[in-house]
């Protein structure tokens, strides 16, 4: 095929002996009773993948006008998660779900499907990092509360009705500088990383971006042509979220089994900024400011990804009023 301004072609191959990735899992978790009405659960959860589909680009027999994607068996990937959950059954109309996890996740590719470089001195072991995925942690909590139905008195009206609140936090996604989009054409996940200029920061307060700081480009540096820089891959954490979602509903019922259902829902109420992770390209002219709210980044801010933005966390604050007949 031809790519950029030169002529270069990509082929596609795989390894000899490819073989089908091993994965092994494990977990084991502990509930205890605090009472009649709470329980607390902690769990572990562990698992490590050897012999994963990686697709690497430049290895031995690749020319600048001949690129070999070669398809092998050099990713790995491990990951422990520290997981606690506390449950509280209805008690006088009020229950309550809180869960926190503290996890890691490591690899040295994190889709089957990226074109990873392993040119000369960019082996598998330099991209063994957090995984793009990785959240160190995350919290939710749902906490619901049914008023009781009032028989008669002004007040009646007020009974039956729910609230429902939803909390969400979380840290943020790793990011990997990386110097262009693409390179003789191809997009590649790992590369080129620049090196890093250690009396730099790597953040810099800014009131006048999105998120109030920005990467800082004085803190890297292209490496030579064709070669890995020194900064790992993933080696720092964007930006984190935080929102909280309410609903209040109630069940209307007569003659017996019709019921018209009311839900008025409100999402972000407090309207939290949320923003994307910042441009990761050094080529580009707005590099290390968030561009878009997060919702946006999520499944590629695309409804063909398979993710729609509207349904993602990190958007701006939104209202749905939903009305369901059932009879």
């Amino acid at each position: 095929g031809v790519y950029g301004f030169v002529t270069s072609l990509l082929s596609y191959a795989f390894a000899p002996n490819l073989r089908l990735p091993r994965l092994t899992e494990w977990n084991f978790t502990l509930d205890q009773a605090l009472g009649a009405h709470d329980v607390l659960s902690v769990g572990y959860v562990g698992s490590v993948g050897s012999g994963l589909i990686r697709r690497e680009v430049g290895g031995p027999g690749n020319t600048p006008t001949a690129l070999f994607a070669l398809t092998t068996n050099d990713g790995a990937s491990n990951y422990q998660g520290l997981q606690a959950q506390y449950r509280r059954k209805v008690l006088q109309g009020l229950q309550a779900l809180v869960s926190y996890s503290w996890s890691h996740s490591l690899d040295n590719d994190s889709s089957d499907a990226f074109l990873m470089w392993a040119g000369p001195g960019a082996g598998a072991a330099r991209d063994h990092a957090s995984s793009d995925f990785d959240l160190r942690h995350s919290l939710t909590a749902s906490l619901t509360y049914e008023l009781p139905v009032r028989a008669a008195g002004r007040a009646r009206w007020l009974g039956g009705w729910a609230v429902d609140s939803l909390v969400r936090a979380r840290s943020g996604f790793p990011i990997s500088v990386l110097l262009n989009e693409q390179y003789q054409g191809i997009g590649l996940a790992n590369a080129f990383r620049p090196d890093r200029i250690l009396s730099q920061p790597i953040w810099i307060d800014d009131g006048s971006v999105p998120g109030g700081r920005r990467l800082n480009p004085a803190a890297f540096q292209a490496a030579a042509a064709g070669m890995q820089g020194t900064l790992g891959r993933n080696a720092i954490a964007g930006f984190g979220m935080g929102q909280v979602d309410v609903a209040l509903r109630r069940e209307f019922r007569w003659q017996d089994r019709k019921v018209i259902q009311v839900r008025l829902e409100a999402f972000n109420v407090a309207n939290q900024a949320n923003f994307a992770d910042p441009v990761k390209f050094l080529s580009s002219a707005v590099f290390g400011q968030s561009t878009s709210m997060l919702n946006l980044m999520l499944g590629t801010g695309s409804p063909g990804s398979g993710l729609s933005p509207i349904l993602q966390t990190g958007g701006p604050r939104s209202l749905q009023a939903t009305v369901r007949f059932r009879f």
